[in-house]
């Protein structure tokens, strides 16, 4: 195989996975403006909806907790969390530098809120999510994550929820930079580029291996 050969294949495998990144990014952005605006609130009675919140990135675990004190859920789960966090630690990462929201939440996450410390990838999130949706006898679960998480997240857990209504609902990213038309230039950025990256290729592989 010749040197031109070579660059040739080479530079048809960039441009694959260049047009792949841009096509992943701009269903993130898509989904990121249809997903916000709450359509989940007339499926079903309050009673029968649970919120779900797979930890990650920043901004997770304060969406949810907004969805709960606005009453659009009977119950949060915090999947994924770890052994070593507690509710008053959920608190200090919601309240921030704004103390007049503490009694409130603490109230709220005394209820209403459970944590789930043992799942460690997305689909331990939908196993825990399941049980938990069981045991509360939910219809319907509203999956808060964010919005480059999404597509993966809810294809895992309507995989893994079968029988469930799941509402996915997403959380902006502020490193993503979207404008006010919703679009992002992610190849501004090496680290938008390869979290992006990181996360196009295990959504691929979970359409493959589904």
């Amino acid at each position: 195989m010749t040197i031109i050969r070579i660059a040739q294949i080479s530079f048809l495998l960039i441009a694959i996975f260049i047009a792949s990144l841009q096509y992943f990014a701009h269903m993130v952005r898509m989904e990121s403006s249809q997903l916000t605006s709450g359509d989940f609130v007339n499926k079903v009675s309050i009673e029968e909806r649970g919120i779900v919140v797979p930890t990650g990135s920043g901004g997770r675990i304060e969406a949810g907790v907004q969805l709960m004190l606005t009453g659009q859920a009977e119950r949060l789960l915090i999947s994924g969390i770890g052994k070593n966090v507690n509710k008053t630690d959920i608190i200090k990462i919601v309240i921030k530098d704004d103390q007049s929201k503490a009694g409130e939440l603490s109230t709220l996450l005394k209820c209403c809120v459970d944590l789930g410390p043992d799942a460690n990838n997305t689909k331990d999130n939908a196993v825990e999510a399941l049980a938990w949706a069981k045991k509360y006898n939910f219809k319907t679960i509203i999956l808060v994550t964010s919005d480059f998480h999404l597509p993966r997240a809810t294809k895992i857990f309507k995989e893994g929820l079968p029988d469930y209504d799941v509402i996915p609902y997403s959380v902006s990213t502020p490193w993503l930079a979207l404008d006010e038309k919703n679009r992002s230039s992610w190849w501004h950025s090496l680290k938008r580029m390869s979290i992006l990256s990181a996360e196009m290729l295990k959504y691929w592989l979970a359409i493959i291996g589904s």
